[in-house]
């Protein structure tokens, strides 16, 4: 099955608004209170449109008084359906023409009475209006009326209407208030516009080109660049049929309902535009790492581990050693374990990081950085927490009590070894003699005294006390390493927890700011491409019809 292309328009759309009503929400505190309300009326009048589809086009003939609106409606329905004034020209309420389906709720909501409905197709035009079929044609009243509320209706219609036909009277098309109050505020919607100077039978010919030329300028000047410009003549009937032959492809493209709503989500990004930065920081350009030594700091991890050091050297359990107590709001501290933290070394780890955050953001993404983080207070709770779940380090008990059973059974080897030789020292010659063994360097060092006998023994008590001082001298060693290391793991536990704070609890929350700026702006631009469909300056050019703008002129 084909999907046709203002189907397609629409789902784009569709997609769109939601991304652009997401991003608004997501930046809504971040957003200045008068740009936050633009940019909601620019989104109701999208919502409402994309509730009543984009398979009709509403076209708004909106003009001064006796600018000839009334006739151009006449004229491009063929009907006498809208009055013409006689004395003093003007249209007292809006009036439409539907041509096709039932357009009731749409015009419900563009503020039409039932009895200013007209049907256009009836039986006897069964076959010669299909080319208008999906148009919706209204005749606005004067936006220079005297009564109070034509004037609010107008300013009703313009965002309401998919296509805003601006007819100019050629004596009036210069006046001020209306370029003011009217064109101006139409930049952006260009797509959406036409302007037809009415009443050429009233301009002599060699002047028409020049005027409409004029009104290109104006318009340009306004800032409506490459807005159509048509002439007509509702008297001698010049330039009506071109105009109801653009009106007809709006109709039969059935997208300029798509291309106006686009034009409104378009203005809403724009707004939202200028809050915005162009980029997001990256997470590893952030001074995560200064934060973290900076928390640390403020926990006086260093501190805590030394005391730690110190009480492993003797404590023969984790219970002997300094725990981190729950006193994180202390202002005093018996120890360097209990040392409280200090709050102004987290505010000035969170203010490492949300300065870098956001040096390049707006002042309210600023804002929103530096209030992302939790309060320094909450932040110290938090720390202290994950500090006393960092697990003690283990009194290496079993190395200490392999030194001592070495030590002991070394000691007791010794013992025994003195003891046996001042048993054969003073003991009867032939009392427990040793073995008759030579024992290099003992023996010449006993000789001179005749105490060879004690060769034996004094080798052995000198063998053992050589071994106990350097098995004791390998095993402190030993312990020293094995405290070294396991304090070393502590203290690297202790300032991973504090890195970990600052990753979650800091950098995180100010990312999850990057991750809504991303979004917002990805959701903007999305909204700035081109929607496909025809708008009245595509369907005139395609008509190769001359369009008098300044350029055009010129060459």
């Amino acid at each position: 099955m084909t999907i046709s292309s203002d189907e397609r328009s629409s789902t784009v759309l569709a997609g769109r608004f939601v991304a652009v009503e997401e991003a608004v929400d997501r930046a809504l505190g971040r957003i200045p209170p008068e740009v936050r309300s633009d940019i909601a009326d620019h989104l109701t009048t999208v919502s409402q449109r994309l509730t009543h589809g984009v398979d009709q086009t509403v076209v708004a003939l909106v003009g001064g008084t006796g600018s000839g609106k009334s006739s151009l409606f006449n004229a491009i329905t063929g009907i006498d359906f809208a009055d013409v004034g006689v004395e003093r020209p003007t249209t007292s309420r809006p009036i439409a023409c539907v041509w096709g389906e039932n357009a009731d709720p749409l015009l419900d909501r563009l503020g039409i009475d039932e009895d200013c409905r007209y049907q256009r197709e009836s039986e006897l035009d069964i076959g010669t209006q299909d080319e208008f079929r999906g148009l919706v044609l209204v005749d606005v009243p004067d936006h220079d009326s005297i009564a109070e509320e034509h004037r609010e209706y107008v300013d009703t219609i313009v965002p309401l209407a998919d296509v805003l036909i601006w007819v100019l009277d050629p004596q009036k098309y210069a006046d001020a208030a209306v370029h003011r109050r009217y064109l101006q505020q139409l930049h952006g919607h260009e797509r959406s516009l036409m302007a037809v100077l009415n009443k050429l039978d009233t301009v002599p010919e060699v002047a028409v080109t020049s005027l409409l030329a004029d009104v290109g300028r104006l318009l340009t000047s306004d800032g409506l660049k490459n807005v159509p410009v048509r002439g007509v003549s509702t008297k001698t009937g010049e330039g009506v049929l071109g105009l109801r032959d653009v009106l007809a492809q709006l109709a039969q493209s059935r997208s300029a309902a798509a291309v106006r709503a686009a034009a409104d989500l378009h203005a809403a990004a724009e707004l939202l535009s200028p809050t915005l930065g162009t980029s997001e920081p990256v997470r590893e350009d952030l001074p995560i790492a200064a934060a973290a030594a900076l928390v640390a700091e403020s926990a006086e991890v260093a501190k805590k581990e030394s005391a730690v050091r110190q009480a492993l050297t003797s404590a023969k359990s984790e219970e002997e050693l300094p725990h981190i107590p729950d006193n994180s709001d202390d202002e005093e501290a018996s120890n360097a374990a209990d040392a409280p933290i200090d709050t102004d070394l987290i505010d000035l780890a969170k203010e490492r990081i949300t300065d870098k955050a956001g040096a390049n953001m707006p002042e309210l993404w600023q804002k929103a950085i530096v209030e992302a983080p939790p309060a320094s207070p909450d932040l110290a709770r938090e720390l202290n927490g994950a500090l006393r779940a960092v697990p003690l380090p283990t009194p290496p008990r079993g190395l200490r009590l392999a030194r001592t059973i070495f030590s002991s059974l070394f000691l007791a080897l010794a013992g025994l070894s003195a003891v046996w030789t001042l048993w054969v020292w003073l003991g009867p010659n032939d009392f427990a003699q040793p073995p008759a063994w030579k024992v290099p360097m003992v023996d010449d060092w006993l000789a001179p005294a005749n105490l060879e006998r004690l060769a034996v023994p004094v080798a052995a008590l000198i063998i053992s006390l050589i071994i106990l001082v350097i098995g004791h001298v390998v095993f402190t060693y030993q312990l020293r390493v094995v405290r070294d290391r396991r304090i070393h793991e502590y203290g690297d536990g202790l300032r991973a927890a504090a890195a970990s704070l600052v990753g979650e609890r800091i950098v995180g929350p100010v990312t999850e700011v990057f991750r809504d700026h991303k979004a917002v702006r990805e959701a903007i631009a999305r909204a700035g491409e081109a929607l496909s469909g025809s708008r009245a300056a595509d369907v005139m050019e395609d008509q190769d019809v001359v369009l008098a703008t300044p350029d055009s002129e010129a060459s």
